[in-house]
This record gives structure tokens, C-alpha cells and sequence, in this order.
């Protein structure tokens, strides 16, 4: 009676083992339906994974109406993106403001006036970061901007003011080709003899391919003109050479100087000094020699 009893017991605790593994499996399989039901009910722009936002610090070479203003296109491409609440979207852009900018609004803050919507904040920050002559200050410096050694920066920064000050094509073109170095004005002048290009984009990508070709053009010349170290090595090893020659030989038939790596055996083998290459080493008269006398003596 006592085996049937025990026997029993094993049974019911393997099928209530059985009954809970069934349920495991049931309420996992549940959830990863739900899950994918969700996924699948969210839209492609919830599913694409939201670009970097670029803080903005109210620096000097930030104080522009189209910083600000793409600095806020990118916190609303974010929302967008991620359907977030208005009230979200103004802390996020708040959590992007860094040194003068984030000292501004928590002066904001504590001053009680601190904007409520994105639209309130964007329009103070303009108010703040631009200055009232940014169309007269973006024009001069527009006139003045001269091409150094980037390209891309040069062009980054000109489209800058043209878009604030709002230059005309033709202006524009006039104001890009005379801020070139005389390389790339001789090229845009063999490209458009007579008549000014199509769009201001046009200039910017013809810029883009003469740059590369004169990069291009300066490397292949460094590279053709910079001795390699193999060939280094090979002078030091032929002048090596020479030298044993001119000592086996006894003749003064080149330039001795101050020993290099690896000619000291020759130096010492023809009364040498290291230093100037003269001969007469060994007696006490030589300069090189009385110099290092007099340290010594010094030293001691």
C-alpha cells in the first residue's frame, strides 16, 4: 500500500511539473505575439532610429539665425520620429543647451520666465544668440572670406552667410570666385569663359573637383619628390663604402664631417676625430680635442 502511495505521489508531481512547463510556454509565446503585433502596428518613421542631436553652446561662431534655427529642426525631426509630447521636446532641447546657453535659461528659470512651448523658446534664442545687424555683419564678412586650405569648411561657412543675408545667384558666384586663391580662379575662368554657372551648387561642386585634383596632384608630387627610407639607407651605406675605399686607398677623396652610425671603426682606424672629421685625433693639439679637455676639467 505504502509502493502504490508512492508511486502516486511521483505521478502527480510530474504532471503538475508538465502543467506548469505548458504554461510557461503559453504565456511566452503570448507576449512575443503581443510584441510582434506591436512592432508591426508601429509606423516605419517610429522604427527608424532617431539622427544625433548637435548641442548648442551660444558661442561666438554660434550666434546665428541659421544655428538656432537648425539646431530646432533637428530637436522636432527627432519628435517627429519618436512622437514625443510637446512638453518633451522642450525639455530635450533644454538638455542640449550647453555653456552660455544653458547658464541662460536656468537664469530664465530662476527669474520665472522661462519659456513654455518650443516655439516661445526658439523665438527667445534668437532674441539672445543673434545679433540685430546679422544681415549687415554676415554681407561683410561674406565680402572678406578668403579660401585657405579646406574646401569643404570654406564652403560650409560661405553658404552660411549667403543663406543669412540672402545673396543673389549672381553675387553669390562673384563673392566665391574672388575669395579663391589664383589656382582655382584660373580653372572656374577656363570652365565658364563667358557666362556664370547655372546655381550657386554648381560652383560649389566644380570647387569640389579642382580641390581633389589639386590634392591629388600635390600628393602624387610629395610622393614622387620625398626620398623613400630605403633609398635613405642606401645613400648612408654607398658614402660608407666610399669612405672605406678612400681609407684603404689613403686618400682625402671625400668629405669626411662628423662621424655617422656605423663609421666609427673607420674614424678611429684613420686618427679621426667624430666630430669634424679632421685627422690628428690622438694628439693633444687638435681643437675638437682641447674642447673636450677644457669640459672635462670644468666638470671636475
Amino acid at each position: 500500500m505504502q509502493g502504490e502511495m508512492q508511486a502516486l505521489r511521483s505521478l502527480l508531481e510530474a504532471q503538475a511539473t508538465t502543467i506548469a512547463k505548458l504554461s510557461n510556454t503559453q504565456a511566452s509565446s503570448q507576449h512575443t505575439g503581443n510584441s510582434s503585433a506591436a512592432d508591426s502596428a508601429r509606423s516605419p518613421l517610429q522604427n527608424l532610429k532617431p539622427p544625433p542631436i548637435p548641442a548648442y553652446s551660444g558661442k561666438e561662431e554660434e550666434r546665428s539665425s541659421v544655428r538656432v534655427k537648425g539646431f530646432f529642426y533637428s530637436i522636432k525631426t527627432v519628435g517627429k520620429l519618436s512622437k514625443m509630447s510637446e512638453e518633451n521636446l522642450l525639455a530635450l532641447a533644454e538638455c542640449h543647451l550647453q555653456d552660455k546657453a544653458s547658464r541662460w535659461i536656468m537664469r530664465l528659470e530662476r527669474e520665472g520666465k522661462k519659456p513654455i512651448t518650443l516655439d516661445e523658446l526658439q523665438s527667445e534664442m534668437l532674441k539672445e544668440f543673434v545679433p540685430s545687424d546679422e544681415q549687415t555683419q554676415a554681407k561683410s564678412k561674406l565680402i572678406k572670406l578668403k579660401f585657405k586650405s579646406n574646401m569643404e569648411k570654406h564652403i560650409a561657412t560661405f553658404q552660411e552667410y549667403v543663406q543669412i543675408c540672402d545673396t543673389p545667384k549672381s553675387e553669390a558666384y562673384l563673392f566665391f570666385f574672388m575669395g579663391l586663391t589664383p589656382k582655382y580662379k584660373e580653372e572656374f575662368i577656363k570652365k565658364y569663359p563667358t557666362e556664370d554657372p547655372s546655381s550657386v551648387q554648381e560652383v560649389y561642386e566644380y570647387a569640389r573637383t579642382i580641390d581633389m585634383s589639386v590634392t591629388w596632384g600635390q600628393e602624387e608630387k610629395d610622393t614622387l619628390t620625398k626620398p623613400s627610407p630605403t633609398a635613405s639607407k642606401n645613400n648612408d651605406n654607398s658614402n660608407l663604402k666610399v669612405k672605406r675605399k678612400a681609407l684603404l686607398q689613403n686618400k682625402d677623396a671625400v668629405s669626411w664631417g662628423k662621424a655617422k652610425k656605423g663609421e666609427g671603426d673607420i674614424y678611429r682606424k684613420d686618427d679621426r676625430c667624430m666630430k669634424c672629421g679632421k685627422k690628428g685625433w690622438s694628439d693633444k693639439s687638435h681643437p675638437c680635442r682641447k674642447d673636450q679637455v677644457k669640459r672635462e676639467d670644468q666638470k671636475n
